[in-house]
């Protein structure tokens, strides 16, 4: 996991591409399709639809999102999953993906304030 602010570690998913090759398929399996949706009075991000590395912790997704969307430094960002809790900031995506993930994406909810749990 790198801090490169040149690089975003998540890439917008193109479901129009295929997988050209067996090793593009391996890359996919790396990374999960994340969903995220904002709340409340949250700016809502143009994309979506990200694919992310599996290892990503949850802190590192939202200090990406923070940034995505231009937050101050004192403004806070709250991650769920599923509209129901949230999970710990050191929590790998990967692991919510396969406990909680379906349709082969996981859904995060994002928002300013405290809303569910």
């Amino acid at each position: 996991m790198s801090d490169n602010a040149e690089s975003p570690p998540e890439t917008p998913k193109d479901e129009a591409q295929p997988a050209a090759n067996d090793a593009a398929t391996n890359d996919e399996k790396k990374k999960i399709d994340v969903l995220l949706k904002a709340v409340g009075d949250t700016p809502i991000m143009k994309t979506k639809k990200w694919s992310v590395d599996r290892g990503r912790t949850v802190q590192s997704l939202s200090q990406f999102i923070a940034r995505f969307l231009k937050f101050d430094a004192n403004e806070q960002l709250f991650i769920y999953v599923n509209q129901s809790f949230a999970p710990s900031p050191d929590q790998e995506v990967g692991i919510l993906f396969d406990c909680f993930g379906s349709d082969g994406k996981l859904v995060l909810n994002y928002c300013k304030s405290q809303a569910w749990g």
